[in-house]
């Protein structure tokens, strides 16, 4: 009987490790570290907020979900595509957070800068 327990053990194993080994789609984000100095922005900056009710808004003006992307998409591909600040409330779900970012990303935006708020560790 014990060796049915050591074969069942040996068989989890390999599952858990062919599992563990499966390539895991992850979004490459670099962060900087707060407060720190770094290059100032050139050319224009653009807010993208998310609110707690799932409200997008592009510098101030509501744009909703199925437009979001045409717009990024157009200010990627202007002249001087300006630099993306992102403004995401606490209080947003993750499923909206993600769903933004993959919106930007699909936009073809590959850096953007997060806002916070001061004193915020």
């Amino acid at each position: 009987m014990p060796l049915i327990d050591v074969v069942f053990l040996l068989l989890t194993f390999f599952i858990f490790a062919i599992v563990l080994t499966a390539p895991v789609r992850v979004m490459e984000i670099t962060l900087p570290e707060a407060g720190a100095s770094g290059e100032r922005a050139r050319g224009s900056v653009v807010v993208l907020s998310l609110a707690p009710t799932g409200e997008i808004r592009l510098d101030g003006e509501v744009v909703p979900t199925p437009v979001l992307r045409d717009r990024l998409t157009a200010l990627q591909e202007s002249d001087e595509p300006p630099q993306l600040v992102l403004a995401i409330d606490r209080e947003a779900t993750v499923g909206d957070q993600f769903e933004l970012l993959d919106t930007v990303e699909a936009a073809g935006f590959r850096e953007w800068n997060f806002l916070r708020e001061p004193g915020e560790r």
